[in-house]
């Protein structure tokens, strides 16, 4: 399983944040171990921040795929 962090600003490897749209929607952002962006979006979390199913990087040529836990998870419906 990758742990990955969260992040209170910037992309990094092995890292995730959250992203604010309009309207109080919310996404899911985290780097792969190579950096690439992977947003979380067919995917549930666990109040324990364990991501279903497993993470896909869809970037060419990249192989990382794995179960994922986010660590520091809050739940993001009230906001941090």
């Amino acid at each position: 399983m990758t742990a990955v962090r969260r992040l209170s600003r910037g992309p990094r490897r092995g890292a995730w944040w959250r992203r604010l749209w309009g309207a109080g929607g919310t996404t899911i952002v985290m780097a792969c171990p190579a950096g690439h962006l992977v947003q979380l979006v067919q995917h549930s979390i666990s109040p324990e921040g364990i991501v279903e199913p497993d993470v896909a990087c869809a970037e060419l040529g990249c192989d990382f795929r794995d179960a994922v836990r986010l660590l520091d998870w809050v739940d993001l419906a009230v906001p941090a």
